[in-house]
Order: structure tokens, then sequence, then C-alpha cells
């Protein structure tokens, strides 16, 4: 799966205005989610991430580009059972985690798309835009519409 998304930072009165607009032309597809992500070091352009989300943990592996202020991302998600084992792999293979996030959501959804309004503890408001796809030669056209949702939203 390739991960296409642009992040932007949302001041206070933008935040507020998203929050009232959104719900009027996208679907809300979760009310409020909690991800808490710890990130780990490993080989050059690929970030490991653990998340915990829901009551469900997640080992996620990306290999991340930009193209024009667009990120693409590779991704590989496997649910975990035993995260605690599971990151005891990681440091017996010499991961070291490098970072904690935590951002609380609001997620919707519009024409393949998927909006969160994201508080990130410690860095503030943002707005992500995301679409999946499943082939490469899909990624240029999704970069374009990710960028035509931002400016239909001002």
């Amino acid at each position: 799966m390739i991960e296409v998304e642009a992040k932007v930072r949302l001041n206070p009165l933008e935040r507020t205005r998203l929050q009232n607009d959104l719900p009027g032309w996208a679907r809300e597809r979760i009310p409020r989610a909690v991800k808490a992500d710890v990130y780990y070091g490993g080989a050059a352009g690929f970030f490991i991430r653990i998340r915990r989300e829901n009551g469900k943990t997640v080992f996620n592996l990306k290999e991340k580009t930009m193209e024009q202020g667009i990120e693409l991302s590779r991704e590989i998600e496997i649910p975990l059972r035993s995260p605690a084992a599971f990151r005891r792999l990681l440091a017996r293979a010499g991961f070291k985690k490098y970072a904690f996030k935590r951002k609380r959501s609001l997620v919707y959804t519009h024409d393949g798309a998927t909006f969160e309004l994201n508080h990130v503890d410690f860095l503030g408001d943002f707005l992500e835009i995301e679409i999946l796809v499943s082939r490469s030669s899909q990624a240029p056209a999704a970069q374009q519409k990710v960028r035509a949702l931002f400016r239909k939203l001002g």
C-alpha cells in the first residue's frame, strides 16, 4: 500500500473553522481517536513505528519519500498480539527508540480521501489529508487530488 499525504500546521482559528466546516461536506468516520506512536531508528529511509490505538497495537514499516511537498510512504502494517515481545525483539536487533508522539484526531472521509484534524502533544494542531493507492502508477493522480483538496479547504 502507498500512502499519499500532506500535512499543514493550523492556527486556532483555522482549526475551529475546519472543525465546523468538515462535517458539512465530509462523512465523519471516527468521532475521536487517540494514537500513541513510538518510533525506532533503523536503516536509512525507513521508519519503524509501533502504534497503539483503540486498544490495538500495530507494527508499521514506512519507506518515505517527498515529492513537491507531498509525502509518499510505502507501508507494511502488521497487528501485534504481543507488543512487549516485539519491542524486546527490536531492542535485541539494535533498534533504538528515538521519538514518542501522541495525537488526538477527528477523522473524516470524502471522495476517497481521509482528513484528520490532529492535535499533537507539544507540537500543536495539524490538518492531514491522505489517499491510499495500491500501485505507484496511481500516486501522481493522488498527489494532484491531495493538492486540490487543500485548495478547496482554503
